[in-house]
């Protein structure tokens, strides 16, 4: 899955990206790694909550069933924002924090 923390990861430095990728059982979580993880958790509830009519698919919903239910809201409601939405392209899963259309255009943050 292409995330927000594998293309930072990556930007980073080429190995840590590979790593996190691979093997990612060798991350280690530290305290200061669980404050970042639980401000992020908050700052989504926010933007969440600044935008209720949007539809959280979710990170815990397994790639297929994600991918089935982001096609199905935007064949339905492409005017909905979408929370955790998954897309895949090229066969690269990307998980995106809020998709939305904005002034007839996408926007994906």
């Amino acid at each position: 899955m292409l995330s927000k923390s594998r293309v930072l990861a990556g930007r980073q430095c080429s190995k840590r990206f590979w790593l996190a990728v691979n093997r990612p059982e060798l991350r280690i979580i530290t305290p200061d790694v669980l404050r970042r993880f639980r401000q992020g958790h908050r700052l989504n509830d926010v933007v969440r909550g600044l935008m209720p009519d949007g539809v959280l698919i979710g990170a815990d919903v397994p790639l297929a069933d994600a991918l089935k239910i982001t096609r199905r809201h935007l064949d339905r409601t492409p005017d909905q924002p979408l929370f955790e939405t998954t897309f895949s392209r090229h066969r690269v899963p990307i998980q995106a924090d809020v998709f939305q259309r904005e002034d007839g255009a996408w926007r994906l943050t």
